[in-house]
């Protein structure tokens, strides 16, 4: 069998440089940022289903006589697993989150999950603006002509 090979625009990222912890994503996919809004929906709301669903204390843990807890812990974090794996349209989220919870805090008082977004964003809009452009301006030199 004959192989077809061309460029998809994937990138690898090394995770807080480690050499272990790499992901493999194409940032300029136009189909991801319309994936990114639908799935940051959807984390809103497993946020928000996690927080409804779990006793907590007044200090923020969860009452540990919770029964319930752990069940909705585990949904939560499956929600979030197939957010961030949907998002990037590959299997990423094992190498983001490290076998850490989500929901762990992170400095500033923001979770994991958003924390990673955080890092995650720029890279995406650079990408995307830096492709849109580049081809915008091959587009231009064959319809320089037909234009009004």
């Amino acid at each position: 069998m004959e192989s077809l090979k061309f460029d998809e625009g994937y990138k690898e990222y090394m995770i807080n440089d480690d050499p272990d912890r790499v992901i493999r994503i194409n940032p300029s996919d136009l189909n991801m940022w319309q994936r990114c809004m639908d799935e940051m929906e959807k984390l809103g709301h497993v946020k928000d289903e996690l927080q409804g669903n779990v006793k907590l204390l007044e200090d923020g843990t969860v009452d540990p006589t919770d029964e319930n807890a752990s069940i909705e812990w585990k949904k939560a974090e499956q929600g979030v697993k197939d957010c961030f794996n949907a998002i990037f349209n590959a299997d990423v989220y094992d190498i983001l989150f490290n076998d850490q919870s989500p929901f762990s805090p992170v400095k500033g008082g923001k979770l994991l999950f958003e924390s990673v977004m955080n890092g995650l964003m720029p890279i995406i809009k650079k990408n995307m603006k830096a492709g849109v452009e580049a081809s915008n301006k091959r587009i231009q030199k064959y319809t320089v002509g037909y234009t009004k």
